[in-house]
């Protein structure tokens, strides 16, 4: 069992290397070194931890191409859920300061 718990560990660092070349240009090396220059965490939330995917997530410009860091999960899918759009991730913090000045009537469930 240990045997093949290495292999497919073994498998997945592999194909780990292979997709972050294919899809970001990275050696495993300017993978690691991009983590460590953000203090081995996220770029955005700066947690250690990357999240329920346990790897991070290689963050990038959907149009040029360039990666800009790595994130975790929840701050990848944050992105992805405003499309990247600063204009939309600007009202959200707007809606969240707003929210946290003014009183909100919340209904008790």
């Amino acid at each position: 069992r240990q045997k093949a718990k290495r292999a497919k560990d073994g498998h997945k660092e592999r194909y780990r290397a292979y997709m972050l070349r294919r899809k970001y240009g990275l050696s495993k090396s300017d993978y690691e070194n991009l983590l460590r220059q953000q203090g081995d965490a996220c770029g955005i939330c700066g947690s250690a931890d990357p999240g329920w995917a346990k790897d991070w997530h290689v963050d990038h410009d959907h149009v040029t191409g360039a990666v800009r860091g790595v994130l975790c999960t929840s701050c990848n899918r944050l992105l992805g859920a405003a499309r990247d759009r600063i204009d939309v991730l600007m009202k959200a913090v707007g809606y969240l300061q707003q929210s946290k000045s003014s009183t909100v009537v919340r209904k008790t469930i």
